[in-house]
């Protein structure tokens, strides 16, 4: 199993997802086991370091970006289902299943929410 940490991008009929870093599930275990200064230490060694981020301006530059980034993903809405329930978080997209242990952040929620309705997306907790 792998960790796959990165931005989500939404446009009309798409979803990006840019991977700015892959890890082990099990270094994702010992983060969320250690926890307070010792668990952020070993978060910020995990994770992406500042500007690493690819920033998009436009849909040829995420399109690059899915390309330079292994693990990035564009899908599709009609293809897509969301859940943030109290048993599922996840996201599916045809015979991929990805799970987010923590849920999606407000604000991103906030935003899939009404990106959900504007592309007719199959979703579950988002209101």
């Amino acid at each position: 199993m792998k960790r796959l940490d990165g931005e989500l991008y939404l446009l009309p009929g798409k979803l990006y997802f840019i991977c700015t870093n892959q890890s082990s599930a099990l270094g994702t275990a010992l983060v969320k086991t250690l926890g307070g200064a010792v668990g952020s230490a070993i978060a910020i060694a995990l994770s992406a370091k500042p500007g690493e981020a690819p920033t998009a301006a436009d849909l040829a530059a995420l399109d690059a970006a899915v390309a330079q980034h292994p693990g990035s993903l564009v899908m599709p809405a009609a293809q897509l289902e969301l859940k943030d329930t109290l048993w599922w978080r996840s996201v599916r997209c045809g015979d991929q299943k990805f799970g987010l242990p923590s849920g999606f952040a407000k604000p991103l929620k906030a935003a899939l929410s009404a990106w959900i309705k504007e592309n007719s997306v199959k979703a579950k907790g988002f209101g």
